[in-house]
């Protein structure tokens, strides 16, 4: 366990020990520890002088890249602690996964063994385009034509799940790790354009598929006590089913800097409890 780390969960014990309650804690010049939204226990901040940077790592596709939200976040808690809080990880996409990068790279194993926050993003590229593929080629199968959907939803959630334990078994005791549902609802439009209008079956088939594999990813995602933040949600509205907001993606596919503003917002709302394994 680094120092850092260390830190953090003495000042949790310390805080327990004095106040027994959930009150909102101070660090040495009166900082206060934002609360958990999810727990009536608190994280307390860092209060050595010895206290090092805090690290963020990312893992996700081009939806997560470091100079959008995770940039953001990383102020917040910098803001929150004041620490420096620097972001790291890995943006993978065009077929490959977050999953394979780890196993095949000491260096980021190393990151997430040293991270105090780690937010994943399970790439949903990776499935929904070649099942577009098959579905307008007429392959995808089934009496209904649906059958490589949900070959792939399987495929999908098995991924998911390997993705959480590896990243659960590398990162040190206490880290903080948060996972968004951000499979795309919003991003039909941009890859379709026109098909809402033009074949409402086609694009209800393809948004379907979508909030399923964000299913997989909540469940799997309780299962392990890791908080979510649902993306389709803020990008696709609470029906999942409206064009997204201009001000939040400059291209329909990606967050804008508000978009990303707001992303960083929900991800710190969750606070800075440690709950993996604890619910």
């Amino acid at each position: 366990m680094s120092s850092r780390l260390a830190a953090i969960l003495l000042g949790l014990v310390m805080l327990a020990t004095a106040c027994g309650s959930t009150e909102v804690s101070t660090t040495a010049d009166d900082r206060p520890t934002p609360p958990s939204t999810t727990s009536t226990t608190t994280v307390a901040a860092i209060t050595t002088p010895e206290a090092e940077a805090w690290d963020l790592v990312v893992l996700g596709d081009s939806f997560a890249n470091t100079l959008g939200w995770p940039t953001q976040l990383a102020d917040l808690i910098a803001s929150d602690f004041g620490v420096a809080t620097s972001v790291d990880g890995d943006v993978c996409f065009g077929g490959c996964t977050s999953l394979t990068r780890i196993r095949s790279s000491e260096t980021l194993q190393d990151l997430i063994a040293d991270a105090e926050v780690i937010v994943l993003q399970p790439q949903p590229g990776r499935v929904i385009t070649p099942l577009w593929r098959s579905y307008f080629d007429g392959e995808c199968g089934g009496t209904d034509g649906l059958e490589c959907f949900r070959q792939a939803e399987d495929e999908f959630r098995g991924y998911v799940e390997e993705l959480f334990d590896e990243v659960i078994a590398l990162s040190q005791p206490g880290a903080i790790i948060r996972t968004t549902q951000a499979t795309g609802t919003w991003a039909i439009d941009a890859f379709h354009r026109g098909l809402r209008d033009t074949d409402p079956d086609t694009f209800d088939a393809f948004l379907e598929n979508m909030l399923d594999l964000s299913e997989h990813i909540a469940e799997a995602a309780a299962d392990r006590c890791i908080l979510v933040v649902d993306v389709n949600a803020i990008m696709s509205g609470a029906d999942y089913r409206q064009p997204v907001n201009p001000d939040y993606s400059d291209d329909g596919s990606h967050p804008s800097q508000e978009g990303s503003r707001i992303i960083a917002e929900a991800l710190h709302d969750l606070g800075y409890e440690a709950t993996v394994g604890g619910c």
